[in-house]
């Protein structure tokens, strides 16, 4: 029997508390099981990951980030990463503290270009063994010209990396001064990617921009109420993806999770599904 371990959010929205998880609530696929729920009290990487913010028009978006750096638990290891003319850098290693992650959230001069190569350079250069990582990127959403063509360049290629590496990814889009709101298909994308990893995407949609202090709280909310759920999955016979679904048998539990997990084949793969 193959394992494989996804991250899920629990949140009610009715009675707007965090809910504990049992695998007697929850229903999944006829070809998985869970065999483990455990509440991760924040205990994960997160990598603050810059795209293309420049100028000093940006002065309040980081010190909200600052803040929300400053607000997190203990358990939750944050990291800052940009991307610049579409390469990645990093700047703090999650763990390093949180004085140097708070410093490090500054402008960039960088020009910004498609954000998925960056988003895609961080998921397979990540910077510690941690097995639990997500992802807050902030840009402009943009999806350069100079960049077309480039085998990491779209959503899909990024959602996969995410995805087979279990990471979780949020986006919030902040458009530029002369922009009003971001364009439909960037915003189509970027929706996309977080939410096939099991995150959500924010926009702002209007200028003057608004805080995004509501947005940050509802993310730290997530980080708050994540579960690393263990799966039994049969019949694996090569490394690949499955499709994964997992739904509270009752209530006004909401769920968020990645729509497939990835899952490798073990030697012992034909024992039968353990008895629920």
């Amino acid at each position: 029997m193959s394992e494989a371990e996804v991250i899920v959010t629990a949140a009610d929205h009715v009675h707007h508390t965090p809910q504990l998880l049992s695998s007697d609530e929850l229903m999944v696929p006829a070809d998985m099981m869970i065999t483990r729920v455990r509440c991760l009290n924040g205990d994960t990487d997160l990598m603050i990951l810059l795209d293309g913010l420049a100028g000093a028009g940006f002065a309040g978006e980081f010190a909200e980030l600052r803040a929300f750096v400053a607000a997190q638990p203990a358990s939750t290891r944050v990291g800052v990463a940009s991307i610049e003319n579409g390469n990645l850098r990093m700047a703090v290693k999650p763990g390093d503290g949180r004085h140097p992650a708070q410093l490090a959230l500054r402008p960039s001069a960088a020009r910004y270009a498609t954000p998925y190569c960056g988003l895609s350079s961080l998921i397979g250069a990540w910077p510690s063994q941690s097995e639990h990582k997500e992802v807050l990127l902030i840009t402009h959403g943009a999806d350069a010209a100079t960049a077309a063509g480039a085998p990491c360049s779209s959503a899909g290629a990024a959602v996969a990396d995410a995805q087979r590496a279990g990471v979780v990814i949020y986006s919030i889009s902040i458009p530029a001064a002369t922009d009003n709101i971001i364009g439909a298909a960037e915003s189509s994308e970027l929706t996309r990617v977080a939410l096939e990893t099991g995150g959500e995407a924010y926009f702002f949609n209007r200028q003057p921009r608004e805080g995004m202090a509501a947005f940050l709280g509802d993310i730290a909310g997530h980080i708050a109420n994540q579960y690393s759920l263990t799966l039994a999955v049969k019949d694996v016979a090569v490394p690949g993806f499955r499709p994964i679904w997992i739904m509270p048998k009752s209530g006004t539990l909401e769920l968020m999770m990645p729509d497939r997990v990835w899952v490798n084949p073990r030697a012992d793969d034909d024992e039968p599904m353990p008895e629920q």
